[in-house]
């Protein structure tokens, strides 16, 4: 038994040598040819991607989300200006639900209301608050001045799970490798929520720039608020090693925030490979985030 694991792992290591000497192309030839799901499973993929599905908070309310079927996608940017793009690759995905919108004021205080929990701004007795950002806002409007264990604590009171980065990728940029959610035009104010062509000087509720929803129907994904994900940031690039449900970096000391927000003004910050990353226990007037949980 020994010696037949010792020949798997020798095999195993050899087949992902040959897999990375290969270029993104043929190593993406490879995997379709390795995991091409029967027509049957093709036609039922294209039925569920986008399909609503309302998941119940303990509250009683529900988050909607929206079905992100298996698949291939395009991570990161080879001719981007920031090197933690790089280096470009194909990513093959499972099946996976992630939010609609961003998480909302109003569901994040159904949260504090059950649990009593106190924000990092609000234990560092901060005068803006995710309840006082310094503008005016709804429970409609997404939720901000959270840090990423804020975040984290929301989504495990509702049973869910912030998004991994290549989660969040793939649900904003599709299979076809577009720069934005919406595609390949620029960024204008019909789409999206940001500061390039008119100074906001805070968000909006969420759910009302449909234009520049992402091909399986995420909104608010391009500005509006940064959302953190679980990944740990590395400003370096990616794991080349990681290209099936890749979860990034082991360790590190800063979680990575995907999407821009309603104060960036450059249509670089709003693509859909953008990336950055903050201390956990940061928060910022323009940071939130949006849940995920798996397909079932």
């Amino acid at each position: 038994a020994a010696g037949v694991q010792g020949r798997m792992k020798t095999n195993i290591a050899e087949l992902a040598a040959a897999l990375r000497s290969l270029s993104p192309a043929d190593r993406d030839a490879v995997m379709r040819a390795t995991y091409a799901p029967p027509p049957a499973a093709k036609k039922a993929r294209a039925r569920l991607a986008g399909k609503a599905v309302q998941h119940a908070l303990p509250d009683g309310s529900f988050i909607e989300m929206v079905a992100i079927p298996a698949g291939t996608f395009t991570r990161g940017c080879d001719t981007s200006q920031w090197s933690d793009e790089r280096p470009e690759d194909r990513i093959t995905m499972s099946a996976y639900l992630i939010a609609r919108y961003p998480t909302t004021v109003g569901q994040f205080r159904a949260f504090v209301t059950a649990t009593s929990h106190v924000t990092t701004a609000e234990t560092e007795r901060s005068e803006r608050t995710w309840r006082n950002p310094g503008f005016a806002q709804t429970d409609a409007h997404p939720v901000v001045c959270v840090s990423h264990d804020d975040a984290t604590a929301f989504c495990a009171w509702a049973g869910l799970a912030l998004p991994t980065e290549a989660q969040w990728e793939y649900a904003a940029r599709g299979t076809d490798g577009r720069t934005y959610p919406w595609g390949e035009d620029a960024p204008d104010d019909a789409r999206l929520w940001w500061s390039g062509a008119t100074r906001r000087n805070g968000t909006c509720p969420v759910g009302e720039h449909p234009a520049g929803a992402s091909p399986f129907g995420a909104h608010d994904i391009a500005g509006n608020v940064w959302e953190w994900v679980a990944d740990w940031y590395d400003d370096r690039g990616y794991d080349t090693m990681q290209t099936i449900d890749p979860t990034g970096t082991k360790q590190g000391s800063r979680r990575a925030l995907r999407g821009g927000c309603w104060y960036n003004s450059l249509t670089g910050n709003v693509r859909a490979a953008n990336r950055d990353g903050l201390v956990p226990a940061y928060w910022t007037v323009d940071g939130g985030f949006r849940a995920s949980r798996g397909a079932k």
